[in-house]
């Protein structure tokens, strides 16, 4: 079976899982937006995507008990500013994951009250004038975390606003997979999160990055009942905004 797996530091797990126990997968790597484009087109089985592609795929199915999310911040999903969030007019979004864009405008329109304009930009090395913000998603924001005065933590802010974790990436399958399938995958993913230690390790060419920090505070690993009620109401919030920007 062929399977797409994102590129960012938090899917070592699953990707040290997959290449030491998961050999009889095909294994695809990509942002995720291309992520979802593979399983889209289906050129993939099985793929790790941004979670807003279970909302609008009604054939997908959610399949082991593992995602990306955070229990509270997050540290790789943020909006940097060098004013307060009250002053930004203007939002520049990194198109690297829809979930991410979505959950911005759910935090800066239902949670916020503000009213942006939003557009999407290589934001790698973007720099703000006046009233700007940029959204900024994956390893790069490790890089990019001292230039800005105002750093907003979409993952805690996502929190004070429902009290939930936040998922952004779910693992998804084109058909209904046979039980022993979605076994394995769950022992795979597993292995690779209980050998995180080994992974920093190898991870050692990162000095920057605090990967102990990350791996244990930051990212949470499982879904669980908590994971699935943010999922369902994060659903309600994107419609929500949607409704607020047709009026």
């Amino acid at each position: 079976m062929k399977i797409a797996l994102v590129n960012y530091l938090n899917t070592e797990p699953f990707l040290y899982g997959l290449k030491h126990k998961g050999t009889e997968f095909n294994l695809f790597r990509a942002i995720p937006s291309e992520c979802r484009t593979l399983f889209k087109s289906g050129e993939v089985d099985i793929a790790l995507v941004p979670v807003v592609t279970y909302f609008e795929d009604g054939e997908a199915n959610i399949i082991t008990d593992y995602a990306i999310g955070c229990q509270d911040t997050v540290r790789t999903v943020v909006l940097f500013s060098n004013q307060p969030k009250e002053k930004i007019t203007k939002i520049y979004l990194d198109n690297h994951s829809r979930t991410s864009v979505q959950l911005l405008k759910v935090i800066v329109e239902n949670y916020w009250n503000l009213n942006v304009d939003f557009e999407i930009a290589n934001v790698s090395d973007i720099e703000l004038k006046e009233g700007e913000g940029v959204l900024m998603i994956g390893d790069k924001v490790f890089y990019n975390e001292d230039r800005f005065s105002n750093v907003y933590d979409l993952g805690k802010e996502w929190n004070n606003y429902t009290g939930l974790p936040f998922v952004f990436a779910v693992w998804l399958s084109n058909k209904p997979l046979e039980d022993e399938v979605v076994s394995r995958l769950n022992d795979i993913f597993k292995f690779g999160i209980h050998n995180i230690p080994q992974i920093i390790q190898e991870q050692s060419d990162n000095p920057n990055i605090d990967l102990a920090s990350y791996y244990s505070d930051n990212i949470y690993y499982s879904l669980d009942l908590k994971g699935k009620q943010a999922i369902e109401l994060f659903r309600k919030e994107i419609i929500k905004a949607d409704k607020k920007d047709k009026y």
